[in-house]
């Protein structure tokens, strides 16, 4: 990204820069596990108890917070690197309480974004990032430049698994490298669409050991999440099972777990290195 696409951006570097509020990237190593779907759930039940959440698309080229909410950007993160919008020119308000900075679909330049121009691209973000309690950033699964600049800026990255064995190797791939650029990052795991709880626990439990192991830390267990049939249609439907059914399975689970993102615990100074 050069100078002209950041300074449209509002991007160039300030050095009076205030204190953001908790930055939570959720992320998986492995696509299909039901992220996008956890981010906009949680960000609904959190701005549901007045909390002021932002959510950020940061699948940049292939962007789905807004198909999950049923909702059209008219102007994206290409508007806003062209030239032709600024960044809070772009953002939606889904719910009350909640706002949502959309990504592009099918745009060659954001699918092939630096870590560079990523870094800079979340740089400007941090301004808006003012006038919330809480951000949620979804993050494309994978480890692309992209994606690991977006963890680096994150305060918090929670790890999103299924319970198949590719999903439990590319998690911990993730870990390791979240791990190797910042020791003392806090981390956390979400177990998706397990049948049974004692299952999701297993694979906490396994994942901790291993982690432990070859990193010297292991992610907090923040939560198992159980297949819903009620979240699926949700889905399906372009709603949000947290509004549509908050009794639901999956809504307890989500409801259990949101109050601890950006309160997740942080190594001591030993493990941290």
């Amino acid at each position: 990204m050069d100078a002209v696409s950041q300074q449209a951006l509002g991007l160039m570097p300030r050095a009076d820069l205030a204190a953001r509020p908790p930055v939570v990237a959720v992320t998986s190593g492995k696509g299909g596990v039901g992220k996008t779907s956890l981010v906009a759930n949680l960000g609904a039940i959190l701005a549901a108890r007045g909390q002021r959440v932002l959510l950020i698309d940061a699948d940049y080229g292939l962007a789905n917070l807004g198909v999950v909410f049923g909702v059209t950007a008219k102007r994206t993160l290409e508007d806003a690197l062209e030239g032709r919008a600024s960044l809070a020119e772009t953002i939606l308000s889904p719910l009350p309480n909640l706002a949502l900075l959309p990504a592009g679909n099918g745009i060659r330049r954001l699918a092939a974004l630096s870590a560079t121009a990523t870094g800079a691209l979340l740089a400007g973000a941090t301004e808006l990032t003012r006038a919330y309690d809480l951000v949620l950033v979804d993050t494309a699964a994978g480890i692309a430049p992209a994606v690991l600049a977006t963890l680096a800026w994150a305060d918090e990255v929670v790890v999103v698994t299924g319970d198949d064995p590719a999903s439990f190797v590319d998690s911990y791939a993730v870990l390791k490298l979240v791990l190797e650029e910042d020791a003392a990052k806090p981390v956390a795991l979400i177990v998706n669409r397990v049948q049974r709880r004692a299952d999701g626990e297993r694979i906490q439990r396994n994942l901790a050991v291993v982690a432990e192991r070859f990193l010297g830390r292991s992610p907090e267990a923040l939560g198992v999440v159980p297949q819903d049939t009620q979240l699926a249609a949700a889905v399906r439907a372009q709603r949000l099972v947290a509004v549509d059914a908050p009794g639901s399975a999956a809504v307890k689970a989500l409801t259990s777990l949101a109050p601890r993102l950006g309160r997740l615990q942080r190594p001591c100074p030993a493990l941290a290195g």
